[in-house]
């Protein structure tokens, strides 16, 4: 099986796909960029142009979604997970960059890493990633939350497990942010969940 090199880089201000395209050398490129052809449509049909040996994708995005941008890569480091994957984070809007972070972090197995081009040399840094790992437990009542479930007797009659284990893991998830002290989701727990089709 021949494995490629897959990039998966913010497109917002045009300023830096060609010189990470030009280090990684990837034959498919996927571009999460805004849909504002003003903003990115004369990029998108240059990069065509000139790389054109190179299958490029592009996926539109809400830029203030931090979720489903986080989904939507996760998606893609999924599909793409037998060839060699990077992430670029260095343009968009910080919550573009976060959710490309969001996304390698929660699949450091099938990602080679997130990265940052440095403007002043173009050197590019790998980015520490986050741990997003839960136990079995805590993602099954996570899961529960974004459900809707708020039910102790109902969680535990669905997953379960003990009662006292289901107060204790919503601690902890309130403790973590994952979940409000009025057992509403966040969307870092939203984030999370992405995970559990990792496991």
């Amino acid at each position: 099986m021949i494995t490629l090199k897959v990039l998966i880089s913010n497109l917002y201000e045009c300023a830096v796909p060609d010189i990470i395209i030009h280090k990684r050398k990837p034959q498919k490129l996927f571009l999460i960029t805004v849909k504002d052809e003003r903003k990115t449509g004369s990029t998108i049909n240059r990069l065509k142009k000139e790389f054109s040996n190179t299958e490029i994708k592009i996926i539109y995005v809400d830029e203030f979604d931090i979720v489903d941008i986080t989904k939507k890569i996760h998606e893609i480091i999924n599909k793409e997970k037998e060839n060699t994957i990077f992430v670029n984070v260095t343009e968009g809007r910080k919550t573009m960059s976060f959710a490309g972070l969001f996304a390698a972090s929660l699949n450091k197995e099938n990602v080679e890493g997130a990265f940052y081009l440095r403007q002043d040399d173009h050197e590019l840094i790998q980015l520490p990633l986050f741990d997003f790992e839960l136990s079995s437990t805590k993602m099954k009542v996570l899961k529960e939350l974004e459900n809707g479930n708020k039910k102790v007797t109902e969680i535990n009659k669905k997953i379960k497990v003990n009662r006292s284990l289901i107060y204790a893991s919503i601690k902890d998830l309130i403790k973590k942010k994952y979940v409000t002290k009025d057992w509403d989701i966040t969307d870092s727990g939203r984030i999370c969940l992405l995970g559990a089709d990792n496991n």
